[in-house]
Parts: C-alpha cells; sequence; structure tokens
C-alpha cells in the first residue's frame, strides 16, 4: 500500500482542493478527508468529486476542526489521505445517514450487528457525527449489542467528527456517495490487512472513589447520594475565570467492581445538581478523578507506540484519533504526541482531533466510547 497525505489551508475551499489536485499525481484507490467545518459544507462533494477527479464509493469525508499531515497538525483546511493498494487491500464503506429518525427501531442495531459480524476480518473504521449526543448512547447500544451476540470487537476504533471552534459548535457532516449525509456514521472496512491497536491515557488517578447513586445518559445527578455539582465546584474553587475548560485536567475514570480502569469521562458543564459529560454514564458505575501532566500523556503514548510497534513490525499507515480535550490540556505540546507516533512507527499519519474515540475499554475487553485518550491505529496490506 503506498500513502500520500496533502493539506492545504487556503481559506476558499475550491482554491484548497485545486492545491491538493495539482499535487497528486494519480487518482488513488481510495481517500479519506478531513475538511474544516468553517467551509461550506454544500459544496465539499462536487470539490472532491469535480477537481480531485475522485469516483464514488473511493473516498469518505468529514469535518474536523484539526487534522495531521504525517507530523504535522493541520487547523482549520483540509487534509486528504490517498491510498494506492499493492497486494491484496481493498475498501467497503457503509453509510447510516439520518440515524436520528432510525433511534427507536431494532433493525439498527440488528443491522450494524450484522455488519461487523461480516467484517469480522477487516479493520473497521468509524467515523461519526456527535449528533447532539445520539450518536454515543445508540453506540452505547452497539457495543452492548455486539457483546451479547458475541461479534468480535477488536477490530473496531474510530472517532466522532469535532466541529465546535471558539466555543461555537458548528454542523458536523459525513461526505460520501456525491451526498452531504447528517445526523450521520459510516463504517470504512479496510479488508487483507494486518494491524495493531492502541490506546493511550496517561492519567494519575487521585481521590477518592465515588458511586453514581443517580444518573443517566450524560447527567451524573448524584454521586455517593449528594447532588453531583460539588464535586466540580470543589476542583475549581480559588480559580478566578473558573473556565469549564479547566476541569478537562482532572477527568473522571469509570471503574468496575473490580477496579479496573474501563473509560474516561470529561466534563462538559455542570450546575449545583447535576454534572454533564461528553459520553453517556450509568447509575451505580464507580468513578474516581483522574490527573492529566503532560510529561505523563506522552510518556504513556511513547509505550502504547513501541508496544503497537513491536506488534505489527513495519506500518505502511498510522491513524489516530485523538480527544479535542486531550489536545487542550497537553497545550503547547500537542505536536509532541504526533510526532512521538511518526518517530516510532515510522509511516505516514492521518487522522484528526476528535469529540469521542471508538476503541476497546482501558481493560482491553468490551468496545467503548472513550473520551480525552488517544487510539492509534497501525496498518500494512497484506501482499
Amino acid at each position: 500500500m503506498k500513502v500520500k497525505i496533502l493539506s492545504s489551508t487556503n481559506p476558499v475551499l475550491q482554491l484548497a482542493f485545486e492545491e491538493i489536485a495539482r499535487r497528486l499525481e494519480r487518482k488513488p484507490d481510495f481517500a479519506f478527508i478531513s475538511v474544516s467545518p468553517l467551509y461550506p459544507a454544500q459544496d465539499v462533494p462536487y470539490c472532491i468529486e469535480k477537481i480531485l477527479g475522485l469516483e464514488r464509493g473511493k473516498y469518505v469525508g468529514f469535518s474536523a476542526v484539526d487534522a495531521f499531515e504525517n507530523t504535522k497538525i493541520i487547523a482549520g483546511g483540509i487534509v486528504a489521505c490517498f491510498f494506492w493498494f499493492e497486494g491484496k487491500g481493498r475498501v467497503k464503506q457503509y453509510h447510516f445517514p439520518s440515524i436520528d429518525k432510525r433511534l427507536a427501531n431494532q433493525e439498527l442495531l440488528k443491522e450494524v450487528t450484522e455488519l461487523f459480524a461480516s467484517q469480522s476480518n477487516s479493520l473497521n473504521i468509524v467515523i461519526a457525527d456527535y449528533i447532539h449526543g445520539l450518536f454515543p448512547l445508540f453506540f452505547r447500544k452497539v457495543g452492548t449489542y455486539l457483546d451479547r451476540e458475541g461479534v468480535k470487537t477488536s477490530n473496531i476504533c474510530g472517532g466522532i467528527v469535532s466541529t465546535v471552534i471558539d466555543n461555537e459548535r458548528l454542523p458536523g457532516y459525513i461526505f460520501a456517495e456525491g451526498e452531504v449525509l447528517k445526523n450521520s456514521f459510516s463504517v470504512v472496512s479496510f479488508e487483507n490487512v494486518k494491524f495493531e491497536m492502541g490506546l493511550s491515557t496517561g492519567i494519575f488517578k487521585r481521590g477518592p472513589i465515588y458511586t453514581i447513586t443517580s444518573g443517566k445518559g450524560f447527567f451524573i445527578y448524584e454521586l455517593d447520594n449528594k447532588p453531583a455539582g460539588f464535586l466540580p465546584q470543589a476542583l475549581l474553587r480559588g480559580i478566578e475565570k473558573r473556565k469549564k475548560e479547566y476541569l478537562w485536567y482532572t477527568p473522571l475514570v469509570i471503574m468496575n467492581e473490580e477496579g479496573e480502569l474501563l473509560a474516561l469521562r470529561t466534563f462538559k458543564n455542570f450546575t449545583d445538581r447535576y454534572v454533564e459529560v461528553w459520553a453517556p454514564v450509568e447509575k451505580g458505575q464507580k468513578v474516581k478523578l483522574a490527573i492529566v501532566i503532560p510529561d505523563e500523556i506522552l510518556r504513556d503514548t511513547e509505550i502504547v507506540a513501541k508496544s503497537v510497534k513491536e506488534k505489527i513490525g513495519f506500518a505502511e499507515l498510522v491513524i489516530n484519533f485523538s480527544c479535542t480535550a486531550r489536545q487542550y490540556t497537553l497545550e503547547d505540546r500537542a505536536h509532541e504526541e504526533v510526532e512521538i507516533y511518526g518517530k516510532i512507527l515510522n509511516a505516514p499519519i492521518f487522522g484528526f482531533f476528535t469529540h469521542g474515540e471508538i476503541a476497546l475499554g482501558i481493560d482491553g475487553k468490551k468496545l467503548k466510547l472513550h473520551n480525552q485518550t488517544s487510539v492509534v491505529v497501525a496498518i500494512r496490506e497484506e501482499k
């Protein structure tokens, strides 16, 4: 597999695509295309097909504020990852538009389960819109359903498109088959490839363990029978601006009864009565505060990258899904993480900063939606 990653930050969408097209020497077998939500979304499919010359079925695009062009972070532009297969590799894609209208229908769960079951030997990459929280809630059901049906999940990863710029939430889209897909998610299945995944957290646990005694969806109403708002208020006490983003330095770790870590949850909002997080929680879950330190994040990233490298050997492509909250807490060192992946895994890097990451839980068992993590997958085509 040959890979070429190209970018442009020209503020005019058409000119940005033309800049990439001039550097594209031949048509690819497939392309992932990250597009800033600042561009006019309705024009993106036309530009992909007419300017890049890509046929339908040969690409999947999506909204992302910041994306990776190898070891560079590209903000507010377009990053395209082009593939040319040289062996047995090929790509299939599956799209699920307007799922907000189908969530009450069990057939959607069955459809997704059957898809993952049929692609159990493939690498399945999920790209999804947050859909005001509907996708995380749906994907929690998907994880439970897959586990119940005994479907393999260690070959599933992905990310939720990112759309927040200067605290303004813009619409998030997927671009495929000549369409702008709204309230949707897509699955891109890589067949006949070798791959290895890693999940980096880089957190320190601290403080007491709490039990969610009242909570549902994204809301924690009570911790140990006390209104949950006491926790973020205590964390922000004495801090002048009391910005909610400061709470990203102290995410919650969901734990099971045995004390194993399962997933991270990032604070989204809070009042005196409740705490809102970015991915679903459940009544009865144990949670513990973590503390985020840039040096520890990067040290863990290095450990994860070395483990992936040891397992896969030579890689032809690395895809990275990393949380926007992780980017925030790494501050001016965010670029160091992709540089670590590039140095150790020695392959082109594509990916983006997400609003949620999909991978097995921290314990390496059931499929989870994570916050504040970095999911990395290294890929090599079978000859």
